[in-house]
């Protein structure tokens, strides 16, 4: 078993076709919902600059005005890592208030794309 979100680079085959047998009373489906995650929704808190993060916009489940130039949106998803990367991809139009392993995760993230650009964080 596998989460998709974290496979980076190409996917390659290895190994001879028929190497390994599934076996008869294997069930993926609840072998995944064994994990205790299957569906498991994180409910974020975001500051969002006035104009910015459209795609966060239109999902959000909550839209509140914090003043002239901030928005605060209240977002759901199934997948931490790819809300993480949603809201470091919009720089500093998008700030992660709640919950503490977005706001760390987007943080670490964030930090080191500045280490890896040679600046101080």
């Amino acid at each position: 078993m596998f989460r998709l979100s974290r496979v980076v680079g190409a996917v390659r085959t290895q190994g001879k076709p028929g190497a390994y047998a599934v076996p008869d009373d294997h069930d993926a489906v609840a072998m995944i919902a064994a994990t205790g995650d299957a569906g498991a929704t994180t409910r974020a808190r975001l500051q969002v600059r006035t104009g910015a993060g459209n795609t966060l916009r239109r999902s959000a489940t909550d839209v509140r005005r914090v003043d002239d130039d901030w928005d605060e949106l209240t977002v759901e998803r199934t997948d931490l890592g790819a809300l993480v990367a949603e809201v470091c991809g919009f720089g500093p139009a998008v700030l992660a208030l709640e919950p503490p392993e977005l706001v760390e995760q987007v943080g670490a993230r964030l930090d080191a794309l500045v280490a890896a650009h040679g600046g101080a964080s």
